[in-house]
This record gives structure tokens, sequence and C-alpha cells, in this order.
């Protein structure tokens, strides 16, 4: 079972992980990063709607 400090913990990894290991190439580091800021998004929300 995902307690809310394991799905908030998620979050937080998917939120930095893009930063050690964004690609060296500038075009391909927005997508890079939209995608895992995205992907925290909807970890943070799934946080809170399970803790509610």
């Amino acid at each position: 079972m995902v307690t809310t400090h394991h799905a908030l913990t998620l979050a937080l990894v998917a939120a930095v992980a893009p930063w050690l290991n964004a690609p060296a190439d500038a075009r391909r580091q927005l997508p890079w990063f939209g995608a895992a800021t995205l992907l925290a998004g909807v970890l943070a929300v799934r946080a809170y709607m399970t803790a509610t």
C-alpha cells in the first residue's frame, strides 16, 4: 500500500531526477524537464487524492 508520504517522496524524486540525468543537448532539456514536472504533478495530485 502506498502511503501519502511515499507518494509525495516519489513526486519529489520525479521533480529532482531530471537535474541529475539531463541530456547535454539544450533542445532536449525543455521536453525532459516538462515531462518530469508533469509526472511530479500527477504523483502529487495522486498523493493528495489518496490522503483525502
